[in-house]
């Protein structure tokens, strides 16, 4: 199947188009890194996807970013910290980055993602659950990734 714009959503909830735009699909993941990775990775190996859309929710930590969308400019994995190996905070041994970053070139803001509740840090502006396993993903298979997260 070729699709030119995949949209990825984690749970139904935070996503439910009443009329995609002809070429497009949407994959619902579930929450978490693993099954983001998991069901993003079968999707991508399994069709000819042009680029990627993740819409989802995620944590802020002011008032003035409560009801507002925010597109992401890059996503670091916030789990990480392998520091006592000689790495840097949020980096994974054997890579070379801290970040990745996403094709929304005009973005300005930064994004965490991990597998529990967490409040932003002078590291990254927001957090969420997923966005990183997607974007690592995305680039593997050499797909556009685009990030918007509502919080």
């Amino acid at each position: 199947m070729k699709v030119k714009t995949l949209i990825v959503v984690a749970l139904q909830d935070e996503f439910e188009p009443s009329n995609l735009v002809e070429g497009s699909a949407i994959t619902y993941t579930g929450v978490g890194k693993v099954n983001a990775a998991m069901k993003l990775t079968k999707v991508l190996s399994e069709n000819q996807i042009e680029k990627v859309i993740n819409y989802g929710t995620a944590g802020g930590s002011n008032e003035r970013q409560i009801g507002k969308l925010f597109g992401i400019s890059r996503v670091c994995e916030r789990d990480m910290d392998t520091q006592p190996l000689g790495t840097v905070k949020y980096q994974t041994p054997g890579e070379d980055h801290v970040w990745i970053e996403t094709s929304n070139h005009n973005a300005r803001t930064t994004l965490g993602t991990g597998d529990s509740f967490a409040e932003p840090n002078e590291d990254y502006d927001l957090v969420d659950m997923e966005a990183y396993a997607l974007a690592k993903v995305c680039n593997h298979f050499g797909v556009p990734f685009y990030c918007y997260k509502y919080v």
